[in-house]
């Protein structure tokens, strides 16, 4: 009888560790998010080039080529075409008199997909989810800084939709 306790007892010990993975929750992730997963294809451009960036000649280029550089090391297909889903980049810079060269930056990066609008019984364009990165830096450094924040942005994008992929 002590034998056939510790069998039972040792094989539902094995059998918990083992389903234990399985059984787990999913993680819980907002809809926003959620709505980010199983993109593989990807619409890519500018919204809006802030005028001071174009004066100091930092252009669209320059804001979409880290975007799509990561993209397409991470296994996307960034395309430059009017489709959804579709990452919008939008700039603004900020300037003050009293400290000379110095400039302030924010980037929004729009992740604008066709979504349904119970209330107006409509499809639309949207951005579902709006990921910023931003800085103050020297006027001479803006357009490394630039490339890094969005590079690190469009990382934790493609690390965001590779968990709620899982979610679906």
């Amino acid at each position: 009888m002590r034998y056939l306790t510790v069998i039972v007892v040792t094989g539902v010990v094995f059998t918990s560790v083992l389903a234990a993975p399985i059984l787990q929750k999913p993680e819980k992730m907002p809809d926003e998010l959620r709505a980010l997963g199983r993109i593989r294809k990807v619409g890519l451009r500018v919204g809006l080039l802030d005028d001071y960036l174009q004066d100091i000649g930092i252009g669209k280029k320059d804001l979409l080529d880290p975007a799509r550089a990561v993209l397409e090391q991470s296994g996307f297909e960034p395309v430059e075409e009017e489709t959804t889903p579709r990452i919008d980049i939008k700039s603004i810079t900020m300037r003050n008199g009293r400290y000379e060269g110095a400039v302030g930056f924010v980037i929004f990066i729009d992740f604008v997909q066709r979504a349904r609008v119970l209330r107006l019984d409509t499809d639309l364009n949207l951005p579902t989810a709006t990921l910023p990165c931003f800085g103050l830096v020297d006027k001479d450094d803006l357009k490394e800084r630039i490339r890094t924040e969005i590079t690190s942005t469009i990382k934790y994008f493609v690390e965001v939709e590779r968990k709620a992929s899982k979610t679906w």
